[in-house]
């Protein structure tokens, strides 16, 4: 018994011989007698470089005595160091009186001690042949679960799941020979989302996940959808609606204290007391601000000194109102003083620090045309507790 080896890309099961195998052949058995060609073939014997089966073809002329082709057994060696014989055949040429019908299988029985006895090719350009495979029952296992799930598959002793999920096992079958299983597990991915949003009360947002809608009247909760692959897919839901912030501005003091503020571009003041103003915070929602400001006469309990302030000159030199500036009562003694004039576009014309201050109607050495002006002092009394502050107008005559 001789046996003969060959590599996964050997040449010589990468190539089919053609014609007579006596000038050109792969290995010979029976000197000068007997030549063997070997290569990838289909099912049915025709050669295939990617064929999942190994054909033997022989040459045999001698029609007496004993038949050609005679095979034990063809193993399969793995890179993993495994190894198993071809389990079946899958076709078959045989020819000659010298044929022992049904010997084929003997080629494919995983018994060293049997071997098959094929005919002979005398006078005929046939060739005898067997084409074997590895397996004659199914040999894969192909599984789809989910990751996390704990899914697992035993063969032989070997177990196969998420952190072993691809390899091959020999067993052995019923009738002595191995058998070569291939596990390929695949898990799917268990995905986890989250669809947060934050907007304001009343802005209509809703979202619809799953067959459950979302909205301000039921802003979270989380749902478990199937995904690809039938595996879970849990989402959950936070849906927030900030509520319209309202705010309150108040201010209560005296008439003619010059108080006002802007808010939202408008001013409020003691000819614009009050108001609604709607604005928008910083998350988007709005923002609801009342304003009330109330201005009234207020008299200073610490101070009873009467201030006469006129409201109309006519500087012509006729000895009537030909200046302006303030009068107090004899008693009243000031601390500090200071007063400005301006124009209504807001250009200071006078300024004094001077209680005593008078103003004949002058700007820059040139006498003003008649109009109005805008007057601002603030008093200091001894005694007092307060700053008195006087705004108002003048109108200036020729």
């Amino acid at each position: 018994m001789y046996s003969h080896t060959y590599g996964l890309n050997d040449a010589a099961l990468t190539t089919h011989v053609t014609g007579q195998l006596n000038g050109n052949r792969d290995f010979e058995g029976w000197p000068g007698n007997e030549f063997y060609d070997v290569f990838y073939s289909n099912a049915d014997g025709t050669f295939n470089i990617n064929g999942g089966y190994v054909s033997i073809e022989c040459q045999f002329d001698m029609n007496s005595g004993g038949g050609g082709l005679n095979i034990n057994e063809v193993e399969f060696h793995f890179a993993s160091g495994n190894s198993i014989y071809g389990s079946y055949i899958t076709s078959y040429v045989a020819n000659g009186s010298n044929y022992l019908p049904g010997s084929q299988k003997r080629a494919a029985d995983c018994n060293l001690a049997t071997f098959s006895t094929m005919g002979n090719t005398e006078n005929t350009s046939m060739k005898l042949r067997l084409t074997i495979g590895m397996l004659n029952s199914t040999s894969t296992i192909i599984e789809k679960a989910c990751s996390g799930s704990g899914f697992e598959v035993s063969v032989g002793n070997s177990i196969f799941n998420e952190a072993n999920p691809v390899g091959t096992v020999i067993l052995t079958a019923n009738n002595g020979c191995d058998s070569l299983v291939y596990v390929d597990l695949t898990f799917n991915e268990i995905y986890f989302d989250e669809i947060n949003y934050m907007g304001c009360r009343g802005d209509g947002y809703s979202i619809l996940v799953g067959n459950t809608l979302y909205d301000e009247s039921n802003p979270s909760g989380v749902e478990v959808l199937m995904s690809q692959g039938n595996c879970d897919s849990t989402i959950v839901v936070d849906l927030f609606f900030h509520h319209a912030a309202y705010n309150e501005i108040n201010y209560k003091g005296c008439k003619g204290d010059g108080y006002s503020l802007n808010v939202n571009l408008t001013e409020y003041s003691e000819s614009n007391p009050s108001g609604i103003e709607i604005m928008q915070t910083a998350d988007g929602c709005d923002s609801i601000i009342q304003i009330s400001l109330i201005f009234e006469e207020c008299i200073d309990p610490d101070l009873d000194c009467a201030i006469y302030i006129p409201n109309v000159i006519s500087p012509n030199d006729d000895g009537i109102n030909d200046e302006f500036g303030f009068s107090f009562d004899t008693y009243c003694k000031i601390k500090h003083f200071r007063v400005a004039l301006f124009d209504r576009w807001g250009e200071e014309l006078y300024y004094s620090e001077d209680p005593a201050f008078k103003w004949n109607g002058d700007f820059k050495g040139k006498q003003l045309q008649p109009g109005i002006m805008v007057y601002s002092a603030e008093i200091y009394f001894e005694g007092s507790s307060k700053t008195v502050i006087k705004r108002g107008d003048l109108t200036l005559i020729r």
